[in-house]
């Protein structure tokens, strides 16, 4: 399994039909509808503003520094 630590991540795949885009939820108790919908906007933010993503990261982000 490739690494799984990211908050939104696409895992990689052969099949153009098998792309997909993972959400992992901050708080086990939040709101899926409302965590999904700040995870979207953060998200619709940064395309309106053009703020650049940096570099994909293929490393465990929990091995960061903090």
């Amino acid at each position: 399994a490739r690494n799984r630590s990211g908050c939104v991540r696409i895992p990689w795949t052969e099949s153009p039909k098998a792309k997909r885009v993972e959400a992992r939820f901050p708080d086990p108790s939040a709101n899926p509808y409302l965590a999904f919908a700040a995870l979207l906007m953060a998200g619709l933010d940064g395309i309106r503003n053009k703020i650049d993503p940096g570099e994909a990261m293929d490393k465990n982000l929990y091995d960061l520094p903090a």
